[in-house]
This record gives C-alpha cells, sequence and structure tokens, in this order.
C-alpha cells in the first residue's frame, strides 16, 4: 500500500487478474473481494532500500559495470563478455539463480543489443512462463521478436503516443522501427527516434554508471492524521527536512534555497481549502541541518493559519553547488556543521531518523504515516531477524 495505507502500488499477479488497478484505493479493492480475504502491506522503505543494495552488490559480483536503474532494476554492459564469445544467455541464468539464491527473491533477466531491446526482453522473461525468468534477443532474431510485441510495451512509449501510433495502423514494436525516421523524428522528437534506432540494434543510451547529481530534493508526506496546530506542522516538516539534508549530504551538495509549503486536503471539498508555499533564499549556500531548521521553523510561522487542517507539508532544496561553487560573504558567518555531519553519518548507518532534533517530536505523533501492516524489518531490526531452530 502507499503512504498512508491508502492505495495498492504493488500488486501480485493474482491480485491484478481480479482487476485491482495501480494506484486504486485500497477500500475498492475490498469491495472487488466481496468480503473475501485481501491480503494487504504497509510500505517499509527501510527494508526495500535494503534489499535494493544488497541486489545491486550481488550484480557487482557478477559484472563490475552497472547502472541502477530503479530500486529494482539494474542495467548490466555485457560487451565485454560479447566480445570474448561468451555464452550471454547462460550467464543470464548465472545472474537469476545468483540473485535467488544469495538474497531469496525472484528475478528476471532479459538481455539484447540495446538498453531499449534489453528492457523488451526483460518483459519477455516476465510475461511468458516458459522462459523461466530468463530471454535474450539475437541480433538475428530482433525483426521476428519485435513483431510479436505490442507498441505499449516499448520502454519510453507512453499512453499518448500509443494512441498516436496506434492511430496510423502501428501496433507492433517491428512496425515502430521500421516507420520513417524523419516521421519518427517530427511527430515524437528526438526521444522517440532514439527508441527506432535502439530497436534496430543501435545503441543510442550508454551506461551510466555515473547517476547524474540531483539539482534539487524534495521530501513531503501526507499527514497519517491532519493537523491543526504549530507545534505539529513544525515537527513534521522539521522530520522531513532532516531527510533531505541527509540526501544534501549524501550527494555532497550545498543548497541555496529552501522551500517550504503545506496544504490541506484537496478531496474535502466541504472544509476551508488553503495552501502555500515560501522560498527562503540563503545567504550563502549551506548544507548545515541547524541553520535550514532555523530557516523552516521561521517560514512555517510565516505562512501558518489557525483554525485550518493540514493534510500535507514538505521541503525542497534547490540550486544545489559544490563546495567550491559556494560565493562567500564577508558579513556572514556560517554555522558549524560537525554535529550535522555526525547526524547524517550515524543515520547513513543505521535508520534514518535514528539520531534528530528534539524538536522533531517523541513518541506517539498523530501526524506520523500510518502504516498499520508493516512487514518486518528482516534486514536491519534484531527482534525481526528470522531465527531457525533446529535439533
Amino acid at each position: 500500500m502507499s503512504n498512508n495505507d491508502g492505495c495498492a502500488v504493488s500488486r501480485s499477479e493474482e491480485a491484478k487478474a481480479l482487476g485491482i488497478r495501480m494506484g486504486m484505493p485500497v477500500f475498492q479493492a475490498r469491495e472487488i473481494l466481496q468480503g473475501r480475504e485481501l491480503i494487504t502491506l504497509s510500505s517499509n522503505y527501510t527494508l526495500y532500500g535494503d534489499i535494493s543494495f544488497r541486489f545491486q552488490e550481488t550484480l557487482e559480483s557478477l559484472c563490475p559495470n552497472i547502472e541502477p536503474y530503479s530500486i529494482d532494476e539494474c542495467f548490466l554492459e555485457l560487451t565485454d563478455l560479447a566480445e570474448a564469445k561468451k555464452d550471454l544467455y547462460s550467464f543470464a541464468q548465472l545472474i537469476k539463480q545468483r540473485v535467488e539464491r544469495w538474497l531469496g527473491i525472484p528475478v528476471c533477466v532479459g538481455v539484447g543489443a540495446t538498453k531499449t531491446l534489453a528492457k523488451v526482453a526483460n518483459q519477455l522473461a516476465k510475461s511468458n512462463i516458459k522462459h523461466r525468468g530468463v530471454f535474450m534477443i539475437p541480433n538475428n532474431k530482433i525483426s521476428s521478436i519485435l513483431s510479436k510485441v505490442p507498441v505499449a510495451d516499448i520502454w519510453g512509449i507512453g499512453p499518448a503516443y500509443q494512441r498516436l501510433l496506434m492511430e496510423n495502423g502501428i501496433e507492433s514494436a517491428y512496425d515502430f522501427s521500421q516507420l520513417r525516421k524523419d516521421w519518427i523524428r517530427k511527430n515524437m522528437t528526438v526521444v522517440g527516434l532514439r527508441t527506432a534506432y535502439e530497436l534496430c540494434g543501435f545503441s543510442c543510451y550508454d551506461l551510466e554508471t555515473n547517476p547524474q547529481t540531483k539539482k534539487e530534493i524534495v521530501v513531503a508526506r501526507a499527514f497519517g492524521e491532519r493537523v491543526k496546530d504549530l507545534e505539529s506542522l513544525i515537527e513534521a516538516t522539521c522530520t522531513y527536512l532532516l531527510r533531505a539534508v541527509e540526501k544534501l549530504w549524501k550527494e555532497n551538495r550545498f543548497a541555496q534555497t529552501l522551500t517550504i509549503y503545506i496544504r490541506t486536503d484537496p478531496f474535502r471539498k466541504e472544509e476551508k481549502q488553503y495552501s502555500q508555499a515560501v522560498r527562503v533564499e540563503i545567504p550563502v549556500a549551506t548544507h548545515d541541518l541547524m541553520e535550514l531548521q532555523d530557516y523552516c521553523i521561521q517560514a512555517l510561522k510565516q505562512i501558518y493559519k489557525p483554525n485550518i487542517l493540514y493534510k500535507k507539508s514538505g521541503v525542497m532544496l534547490s540550486d544545489l553547488v559544490k563546495m567550491e561553487e559556494i560565493q562567500a560573504d564577508i558579513f556572514y558567518k556560517p554555522k558549524d556543521s560537525k554535529i550535522t555531519k555526525l547526524i547524517t553519518s550515524i543515520n547513513a548507518n543505521f535508520v534514518s531518523g535514528k539520531v534528530r532534533t528534539a524538536i522533531t517530536g517523541f513518541g506517539y505523533r498523530n501526524w506520523r504515516m500510518r502504516r498499520g501492516k508493516i512487514s518486518p524489518f528482516y534486514t536491519s531490526k534484531w527482534k525481526d531477524v528470522p531465527v531457525i531452530k533446529s535439533k
């Protein structure tokens, strides 16, 4: 389930077959089952992040050239193996076996000459049980395989482009790859053109082993329960600020601008609606938590209105720069960031929020995210580590 156990954001194959859609409110999903049992789990970001890290480490044990694409997906560069005439299909099977043995999670592996073909292969490995989770598109069979792939399954082709292609009689990935390139460029921009070339086996997207630096960092959450008082708004928003600062330190960047915003619940039409944001220009770029927290509190006091039920708040750190890009000010004395460095380093090695400022509150807080059916923290809490007893 999503934040506050509101909507379905990840579904089993059985749930999909029952008609539970991505983003469907959980109460509607229960109505579909008409009283039968629906198994739901709250989001456990700590567990997912840790498993994702282990997943990437496992892949790196087999192939050093890796690009993390999302929390559960990576691209691997196999050019050296291909040039050495190695059996890439057997190597893909080895990847699947090692991930399942070391982590206990299922995985599908797709192999192709380009990123887009690899994505197509991965989709075929996932959707057809006879492939046993591994599929490879040989260069001499690209056309025959793509002729059976719907245009909707092409990586990067969204609903709008799907409609455009279908209206022009383009139904398969092969049909799309054979379109006149000037038509694609005119109607689908250079991005669509690159996709077409990739489907033909010409690589347009290199492996990005060094992730791009973030241009801004945003942390925002909907509250578990709506809040009315300024103290709760400060507690929640400063908690989100801590997470943003941890990301800032991970990127080794300094923020020149801090934006704070608050809003009510837009679905409560009968209640008074209010939404406001304030942008703070920082005199000298910083990544100090205490300094940013002072700005955050002052900003909230500026935009807060009493007797209003607030549903969400968030922070955004933007105009990020490197240390050597900071423009100093002779009249400005920056704060010592040693405490912030200590906090972020401890939280990086354990769990975010383990060490935090007292103003974020302790114990039960009604604004904290609802996670009534959270799965155990199998890899990060001693009490949740599975125990096997044998005699």
